[in-house]
Order: C-alpha cells, then sequence, then structure tokens
C-alpha cells in the first residue's frame, strides 16, 4: 500500500484552544478543541479534540476521530477552505438565508477558520 505525502511537522508548535459549538435538532453541543500551527510561518498544521462532550459517547468519538482525519488532510497539503468547501451544510433555522455545518466534522472545520496566531 502507498502511503500518501504528509508534511513533516516540527515536534514543537504554537497551539491554540478554541470553543466550537454543534448544533443538532434536538441540543447544541459545545466541545473545545485546539490546533497547532507550524511557529515561523503561522500555517495550520493540526487540530486535537480537547474537552467538553461526554466521554464514552459517539459524539465525541465522531469529534475525536474527525481532528485526526482533518489533520491528515491540512498535513496533506489541503487548505481549511477546500476542507470547508467539501463538506455538507444546512439551512440555519437561527438567520434567514444562511448556513451551518450538516456535520461535527463541518463545525470542527468552520471553527478552524477562525483560529489566529
Amino acid at each position: 500500500m502507498t502511503v500518501p505525502f504528509r508534511k513533516a511537522i516540527p515536534a514543537r508548535r504554537e497551539c491554540v484552544t478554541q470553543k466550537v459549538e454543534f448544533t443538532t435538532g434536538v441540543a447544541t453541543h459545545a466541545f473545545y478543541v485546539s490546533a497547532g500551527f507550524i511557529h515561523d510561518s503561522k500555517e495550520l498544521v493540526e487540530v486535537f479534540y480537547g474537552s467538553g462532550l461526554k466521554e464514552g459517547t459517539d459524539l465525541r468519538a465522531a469529534a475525536s476521530d474527525a481532528c485526526v482525519l482533518v489533520s491528515m488532510l491540512l498535513q496533506a497539503g489541503f487548505s481549511v477552505e477546500q476542507i470547508s468547501h467539501s463538506l455538507a451544510s444546512v439551512d440555519d433555522p437561527s438567520h434567514e438565508g444562511a448556513t451551518q455545518p450538516a456535520s461535527i466534522i463541518g463545525a470542527i472545520v468552520a471553527a478552524l477558520g477562525g483560529f489566529s496566531v
């Protein structure tokens, strides 16, 4: 099996933590993710699940796995914008004409657009 190219990242990186909110049909779930940046270029290279979702739940497992997959995409050279453009969205009932991420993966990617160091 051929392994796709993944950018080597420094062992020590800047890190910023941010709150993410994901709304389902029944509730809004708030949790934290941390994003790792290469110090010199400020390039986003990874995202980690932080805390906030109940241990052992499917939603927490999905958030954690989503962070791993998004990190792999970033290290393979995809931008946050490219990843976001490829994910589904749904109408936002609280804002006419607006959309929101359709999944917790989309919520994490949308939050990455707001990170800065």
